[in-house]
């Protein structure tokens, strides 16, 4: 962030940070601080905030509030309530991939077993077909993308599908409880 002093108070601008030294120098009358490393540009804070809006950049504001680059405004406590919410769910989300890659290997190991001959290739369109958001093994059959060749052999990749959901079901409730514990801390 570039640390600039207006006339009435300080602010810090953000986001990338050469489009932000290239705002901060397009500003009339600006210098630079060397030793202090701030810029100064004499206008009010509002209105460097209005045109730091207008060019889309992040800016920190007097007493830790936030603006963010599309023109949001957070109150300090706002802003570090919505940090704190974005690094629990990004712990969570890290607990949750965990579980999910731990059934996606699980789910293809089922489906190894069930059928060992079949190739790596096969294993992976099978995975994608339990893995499909818009409907599973049901739509892939009613699709023409699949054709069982038995009804134990159906029942059989069902069985494993449900314990494949099983496991994402379980990955949700991980996630919940890290976000759980995490708050809690606070």
């Amino acid at each position: 962030m570039i640390q600039v002093r207006c006339s009435d108070d300080s602010v810090k601008v953000g986001g990338d940070f050469s489009a932000a030294l290239a705002f901060v120098k397009a500003q009339p009358g600006r210098r630079y601080d060397a030793a202090a490393k701030v810029w100064i540009v004499p206008v009010a804070s509002r209105d460097l905030l209005r045109a730091a809006s207008a060019s889309h950049l992040p800016v920190e504001l007097p007493g830790g509030g936030h603006q963010t680059r599309y023109g949001n405004g957070y109150s300090a406590d706002e802003w570090q309530a919505l940090r704190r919410e974005q690094e629990v769910n990004r712990a969570a989300e890290k607990a949750v991939a965990a579980v999910a890659g731990d059934a996606i290997a699980q789910l293809r190991a089922d489906l190894a077993e069930l059928m060992p001959q079949a190739t790596a290739k096969q294993i992976d369109y099978l995975v994608g077909l339990i893995t499909d958001e818009d409907g599973g093994l049901d739509a892939a059959e009613m699709a023409g993308r699949i054709q069982f060749s038995s009804p134990a052999r159906k029942a059989a990749l069902i069985a494993i599908a449900d314990r494949y959901y099983g496991r994402l079901n379980q990955a949700d409730a991980v996630f919940q409880a890290a976000r759980e514990a995490a708050m809690d801390q606070d």
